[in-house]
């Protein structure tokens, strides 16, 4: 008997590859856009953070001067 040849799925979905990993702009850690502690938008711009601290503290520094704050969330 002859088996239908079944179609083979692909392993991952086009357009499903994980993003790459982005920069948390207080304290500078990589951080996984998919599975960052918080997020905020600034100008149309979404940045992503290593923890709620992080988040809060660019959220409170309307000018954009981050490094004051580099490594203060850890």
């Amino acid at each position: 008997s002859s088996a239908t040849p079944r179609p083979v799925e692909p392993l991952v979905e086009v357009g499903t590859a994980p993003p790459p990993p982005v920069t948390d702009p207080v304290c500078g850690m990589q951080v996984d856009p998919t599975t960052a502690a918080a997020s905020a938008t600034r100008d149309g711009v979404t940045y992503h953070f290593c923890s709620t601290a992080c988040r809060d503290a660019f959220v409170a520094d309307p000018h954009g001067a981050h490094a004051s704050h580099h490594g203060s969330c850890h």
